[in-house]
């Protein structure tokens, strides 16, 4: 019995170090949520993305007192 459940902590174990395994990158910005190929379009699209999280409190008050 204590055997049996040894044995399947184990197979449980090695299956979860298995699919722990992720890319270590090293490629710098991979993590980003959108390409940077070329200046202009990557200062366009990353001005627009944070203007737009800069701005969500801004129009969440604005509609609170405009109610």
């Amino acid at each position: 019995m204590l055997s049996r459940t040894l044995l399947s902590t184990r197979n449980v174990m090695q299956t979860a170090i298995r699919k722990a395994h992720h890319r270590d990158g090293g490629v710098p910005c991979e993590n980003m949520p959108f390409r940077i190929d070329s200046k202009p379009k990557f200062t366009l699209i990353y001005t627009i993305f944070v203007a737009s999280g800069v701005a969500v409190p801004f129009f969440a008050v604005r509609h609170q007192l405009t109610k």
